[in-house]
């Protein structure tokens, strides 16, 4: 995201997104989170703005991805 839009996402939703990333990236030999859940984190930032703009529901991150939970499975 873009400051301006970074700025509008609430700072609960903010730390998520950011304890999910570093929960995956993780120091070598942790028990790292799925990027899934790093996905699913950014998802709901950027619905959430794009609600806040009054986008259409059609046009939505999560549905570009919509199998985040199987893409992360294999990717990892």
């Amino acid at each position: 995201m873009c400051p301006k839009h970074w700025a509008r996402v609430p700072k609960a939703m903010q730390n998520n997104v950011w304890e999910t990333f570093k929960a995956r990236s993780a120091a070598p030999g942790a028990d790292p989170a799925s990027w899934a859940d790093y996905y699913e984190a950014c998802a709901d930032a950027v619905e959430y703005v794009a609600m806040l703009e009054q986008k259409n529901a059609g046009n939505n991150y999560r549905r570009s991805a919509p199998n985040f939970r199987e893409i992360a499975a294999k990717a990892e």
